[in-house]
C-alpha cells in the first residue's frame, strides 16, 4: 500500500483539510522528505499547479499524484454536490470535473480527460 498527504497552496482556506499549505512543489519535497508515496492536490483552480515544476519534482522524488481534491471548490464557491438546487449541483459538477481533468490530463500527463465530464450538463 502507498501512502500520501493532502497538500494546498500557501492561499489555501482556512478550512482546506490538508496537512500543508505552501508552494505546491515544496510540498512535494517535504512529503518525498517525510517517506511518503504521494500527494493529493487540494485545489480551488487547475491554475494553482505550475506544471513544468511540478513535472520536475514529481519525477526527482519519485512521488505520484494519486488524487486531486475539489473540497475547495465547495468551500470557497459554495458549490456542492447535494445542493438542493440543481444549478448549483451542475456547476459543482462541471467544476471539480474540469479542475481534475485539466490538471491530469492536460498538464500532468495522466489519463483523465475532459471527455469524463460528459456525464454534467
Amino acid at each position: 500500500m502507498k501512502v500520501g498527504l493532502a497538500v494546498a497552496a500557501a492561499d489555501a482556506l482556512p478550512s482546506a483539510f490538508v496537512v500543508f499549505r505552501d508552494d505546491l512543489c515544496r510540498c512535494v519535497d517535504r512529503c518525498a522528505a517525510l517517506g511518503y508515496d504521494g500527494v493529493e492536490l487540494a485545489l480551488r483552480y487547475a491554475g494553482e499547479v505550475d506544471v513544468p515544476e511540478m513535472k520536475r519534482r514529481l519525477a526527482a522524488t519519485g512521488l505520484e499524484v494519486p488524487c486531486i481534491s475539489s473540497g475547495q471548490v465547495f468551500a470557497a464557491d459554495r458549490l456542492y454536490f447535494t445542493h438542493p438546487d440543481e444549478a448549483v449541483r451542475e456547476a459543482a459538477g462541471w467544476r471539480a470535473c474540469l479542475v481534475a481533468a485539466s490538471v491530469h490530463r492536460r498538464r500532468l500527463g495522466y489519463a483523465a480527460g475532459a471527455a469524463e465530464c460528459g456525464g454534467f450538463g
